[in-house]
């Protein structure tokens, strides 16, 4: 049992020391980017400095199709127009002197993306802006097209044919891939039942491990939480067990573990990140599971 605690644990190390490189590398190669195409939008004379709303509207024909930056859009807030479409705003919302882009989902599916697999890109986010049309409605807005997204020192998505691209997502894919490749190191192929006093994230990867990869009901179930009502007493999956069960074993999909969520939880309750694959491509974003502590002391999976 030792000898699995301590393969589990230097998997972990290394998955994290993987992460941290990772992030650092798509930062870096961001920032780089970033500032290499405000170097070149300036060369080209598409450039201007940040000015109110109100001054684009009194002079558009000198701000059209020009790159503006905006150092403070708040991506989880938008505004909606008379037809239902919203807007990611910045500016002076009180008075409708704004800037606006339109709301952009590849964005959102990017940014949740990069928070959920590296953890902690949540706040708000520089924008280049070209300008598009400028009105007075309700007060002055201006209406702009995004060119890039970033995060300094995190991340930068850049827009190339009207869909979002992540500089650097090559990196991303694979630190994922490696993930993928070597999370379940240390964890027998043939167990026979749960060993005892396993941690909490040795938890959360055999639940995966025997869930979705080998698909053993027997040894799955037993990881599943009693006080939370995902397996009863005598080991029968409930309603909720048993969809779990539906998820993991379809054969054309599988999950693996992705990192531990510290950002939130307690002493006897751990968040984790897990990723789905459908036949074999990594499928939407990495999504959280919580383990808890029972009172008998055995950490079991609460929610996933």
């Amino acid at each position: 049992m030792k000898k699995i605690v301590s393969m589990l644990c230097a998997a972990f190390v290394a998955i994290s020391v993987s992460f941290a490189d990772t992030a650092k590398d798509i930062a870096k190669a961001g920032d780089a980017e970033w500032e290499k195409m405000v170097s070149s939008y300036k060369a080209k004379g598409e450039w201007k400095d940040t000015v109110s709303a109100s001054i684009v509207v009194g002079n558009f024909r000198a701000y059209y199709k020009k790159v503006m930056p905006f150092p403070a859009i708040d991506f989880s807030d938008f505004v909606t127009d008379k037809n239902g479409t919203k807007y990611y705003w910045c500016g002076e919302k009180t008075n409708w002197n704004i800037f606006v882009i339109k709301y952009n989902d590849g964005i959102q599916d990017y940014l949740y993306k990069l928070n959920n697999a590296l953890g902690n890109y949540k706040g708000s986010y520089e924008v280049l802006g070209r300008i598009t049309d400028a009105y007075s409605w309700w007060g002055d807005v201006v209406e702009m097209e995004a060119v890039a997204v970033r995060v300094k020192g995190r991340a930068t998505i850049k827009i190339e044919g009207g869909k979002p691209v992540l500089v650097g997502e090559s990196l991303l894919n694979e630190a994922m891939g490696k993930v993928a490749a070597s999370w379940s190191k240390g964890i027998p192929e043939n167990a026979t039942s749960v060993p005892k006093n396993l941690s909490a994230e040795e938890t959360a990867k055999w639940f995966l491990f025997y869930g979705s990869v080998k698909k053993n009901q027997d040894i799955w179930k037993e990881l599943c939480s009693v006080e939370e009502n995902a397996v009863n007493a005598n080991g029968t999956l409930t309603a909720k067990g048993e969809s779990w069960w539906r998820n993991l074993s379809k054969t054309d999909r599988d999950y693996y573990f992705v990192r531990a969520d510290e950002s939130r939880g307690s002493a006897s309750e751990k968040y984790f990140m897990y990723q789905i694959r459908v036949n074999g491509q990594d499928a939407g974003v990495a999504k959280p599971m919580c383990v808890i502590k029972e009172k008998s002391g055995a950490w079991k999976v609460k929610s996933f």
